[in-house]
């Protein structure tokens, strides 16, 4: 429960729904159709995985100097996420042609469609309106989940991203566990995470000498042993201390911070 109404004893919550389903996948004619309104579809293979998918241009962000940060979505057969432009081309995935595209999405997808998914969302039902300048702009998405019985739950989807912020601005104090993963990709795609009390730092993509970097910004100086502990590093930048998470360790490190907290000596 997140709040009480004074007046009517109306409440609000903060649900966290486990949800195993089967998957949703986005089938070739449909991601092929999202080519088609593309000047130059991008169709990409990673090197890696194997793994496929069509980047096409998603909203710009602007950084702290004012710079507009172009972004691509990745559409995928089972989700999409995104990634800053500029790295796009330090991953692993490369340009394929679509004959070679489409039988791998087709082959993808069915391998999976008929595997079940469980996954943790969180959504704000009840009594919103008082609520709803406390639930992030970042995502204004409205949902309604059914289960099998037919009860069903309508409300705000709050991003794991935002949980912790958004339980700060409403004053609970419980803290709700979030998944790292989706914080790390959320934050690689140009959003910026609040650490729970009692870090009180932010985590947040900055350019730094033309490459964009994760940077932990506002952490307490007596913290930065622990974070660099954690696998963090700094660098002095213009005469500044300044802590940087290395992409490749960003799950684990923020799996380590929010995982119980620590008070510094």
């Amino acid at each position: 429960m997140i709040r009480t109404d004074p007046v009517t004893g109306a409440t609000s919550h903060l649900l966290e729904l486990s949800l195993t389903q089967r998957r949703k996948l986005l089938a070739l004619e449909r991601v092929l159709k999202m080519a088609s309104y593309e000047n130059k579809p991008l169709f990409l293979r990673n090197a890696k995985s194997g793994k496929v998918a069509l980047a096409i241009p998603a909203p710009s962000h602007m950084d702290e100097e004012g710079e507009l940060i172009r972004r691509f979505e990745l559409v995928r057969p089972l989700r999409s996420e995104y990634i800053l432009a500029g790295r796009l081309d330090e991953t692993a995935w490369e340009p394929v042609a679509q004959t070679k595209f489409s039988a791998l999405w087709e082959a993808e997808y069915a391998a999976d469609e008929n595997q079940l998914v469980t996954e943790t969302v969180f959504l704000a039902t009840g009594l919103l309106l008082p609520i709803w300048g406390a639930l992030p702009k970042e995502d204004l998405t409205v949902n309604r989940i059914v289960d099998k019985s037919g009860a069903s739950w309508l409300g705000r989807h709050v991003h794991d991203l935002y949980v912790d912020a958004t339980l700060e601005k409403l004053g609970v104090s419980r803290k709700a566990q979030t998944d790292p993963a989706k914080i790390a990709q959320a934050i690689l795609g140009g959003g910026t995470w609040k650490a729970p009390h009692p870090l009180n730092f932010t985590v947040r993509t900055s350019r730094v000498n033309g490459a964009r970097r994760i940077e932990i910004v506002g952490a307490e100086a007596a913290r930065i042993p622990e974070l660099k502990a954690m696998g963090c590093f700094t660098e002095i930048i213009a005469y500044k201390t300044r802590v940087f998470v290395p992409t490749d360790k960003a799950e684990a490190i923020l799996q380590a911070m929010t995982g119980p907290a620590t008070t510094p000596d």
